[in-house]
């Protein structure tokens, strides 16, 4: 822009030595021309500053980890006069990870059309992708003047773990069977005949005891009720929701835990186990979601998390004594799923120490390359491998990559566009 400056300040020159030297009314012209040409060029750019509208839209959601999604960044354009120049500056960022990548595209800006661009991207690591639109400026077709166009669009997207991580194969359901409980296994019959679990044909063996005989009567077959199983209490899944290395490392081990607890989420949803998840926050401690009953609520509670930064990797203890606390108190009967990014070794220590670690099943994220297995625990625990770190270059997210962008025009867009 400097340099389009100093050329017309030079061709100013010319015209002036010109009209010294060659007085006429042709000279003169050129002169003026010269002097007012910027004046409806600094009028047009002021008149579009005021005709741009700026939005960003991103792909239909649900979006998980490893899939690409989209943004689509349109500039509306409402007056006859076009851009042949503008920058757009935007920002994208991702909850698990600090640190903000910056974008900068060039692009005309054509009159009464909608210009937009489409941004693909693969996210590695789960949390709330945000992208920003910072700056968006206008320049004349001589690069005499630029105006920037007031803008501070931003949308955010919501990233879910990947729906099926490998969180151990060998993983089974443990509930502790409470006669005193109200709550019962929707799977699972028991002894308790104070619920009716299922009916079958009476087989040989049966106990005479627990025939229905009004219903037997009314179909005319001998029906044995089943008895239900009572469980003590929901699950409750807690994370440990916290940055465990350097960012990428970080970003990855939490999204390896997430995937584990949104798949254990989705596993009780379809039997229809009741269970309820909790999240700890600096100022109200342990909060809990109430029972989940539907996919939908799993995801808000995953945008609630997201939404707070990872604590600090200190910040283990805090979160070990308030396991400890919940374990020891004498009107626990609930199992505690705790998902954790990395499992130390005094963590693991004061765990092991539970007078009763039955109602505990850690969840905990291991390198299989650069992590020994620990030793046998008194608690059930299952390792979740790290997720694989994404191939991208060295200058972009490490667990948000752009792979593609593209520019395209919609001439029907233009100004009836609300």
């Amino acid at each position: 822009m400097i340099r389009a400056k100093l050329l017309y300040a030079v061709l100013l020159v010319i015209l002036f030595f010109f009209w010294i030297l060659y007085r006429g009314t042709l000279s003169f012209q050129l002169l003026l021309f010269g002097l007012l040409f910027p004046i409806p060029l600094w009028l047009m750019l002021f008149a579009l500053r005021r005709a741009l509208a700026v939005s960003l839209k991103h792909t239909q959601e649900p979006i998980s980890t490893g899939k690409a999604f989209e943004w689509v960044l349109a500039i509306r354009n409402r007056s006859i006069f076009p851009a042949a120049y503008a920058t757009v500056v935007l920002e994208y960022s991702t909850s698990l990870s600090s640190g903000v990548q910056k974008l900068r595209v060039q692009l005309p800006v054509l009159p009464r059309n909608t210009q937009r661009v489409l941004f693909r991207f693969h996210a590695a690591a789960c949390g709330v992708q945000t992208l920003r639109v910072t700056r968006l400026r206008i320049y004349d077709p001589l690069h005499l003047f630029r105006r920037d166009v007031m803008s501070n669009v931003s949308d955010s997207v919501l990233v879910l773990p990947a729906a099926d991580p490998q969180i151990g194969e060998d993983w089974a359901l443990h509930q502790h069977i409470s006669e005193d409980s109200d709550t019962y296994d929707p799977h699972r019959q028991g002894d308790d005949p104070s619920e009716i679990f299922d009916m079958h044909s009476y087989r040989e063996g049966d106990s005479v005891s627990r025939i229905n005989w009004k219903l037997s009567a009314k179909l005319d077959q001998l029906l044995v009720k089943e008895y239900s199983l009572p469980i003590a209490g929901q699950l409750l899944l807690l994370p440990d929701f916290r940055q465990a290395g350097d960012p990428q490392e970080a970003a990855l081990r939490l999204d390896a835990m997430l995937g584990a607890m949104h798949n254990a989420a989705s596993f009780l949803l379809e039997r229809g186990i009741p269970f309820s998840m909790l999240r700890m926050t600096p100022r109200d401690g342990i909060v809990s979601t109430g029972t989940i009953d539907a996919s939908e609520t799993v995801g808000e509670y995953f945008y609630a998390l997201f939404s707070e930064e990872p604590a600090e990797d200190k910040a283990e203890s805090v979160c070990i004594s308030q396991i400890m606390e919940m374990l020891t108190d004498p009107m626990m009967h609930d199992h505690l799923l705790f998902f954790t990014p990395l499992l130390s070794d005094d963590a693991a220590a004061s765990l092991a120490s539970l007078q009763d670690p039955s109602h505990l099943t850690v969840f905990a994220v291991r390198d299989d390359e650069s992590e020994k297995p620990m030793k046998a625990l008194p608690f059930e625990w299952i390792t979740v491998p790290v997720s694989p770190a994404p191939s991208a270059p060295e200058q972009q997210h490490p667990v948000t990559v752009l792979t593609e962008a593209e520019m395209y025009y919609d001439p029907d867009g233009g100004g009836g566009e609300q």
